[in-house]
């Protein structure tokens, strides 16, 4: 049974004191979330340069069981 989902996304915005001390220069944010059984969920990456670039990946799915 799948009980969590964490996402993790980065930037080059800088690094971040504590588990991550920065020395990648990227800053990590991550997200847990509760997820339904017999649900599909679907989920993408959309990566904003900040300076007017954005590009989008495919679009994926997955279902719990």
């Amino acid at each position: 049974m799948v009980t969590g989902f964490i996402f993790t996304s980065c930037g080059s915005s800088g690094g971040r004191d504590g588990n991550n001390n920065g020395s990648d220069n990227k800053n990590y944010k991550s997200y847990t979330i509760n997820l339904q059984p017999d649900t599909t969920y679907y989920w993408k990456i959309v990566a904003d340069d900040g300076k007017g670039g954005v590009t989008e990946s495919d679009t994926y799915s997955f279902t719990t069981k």
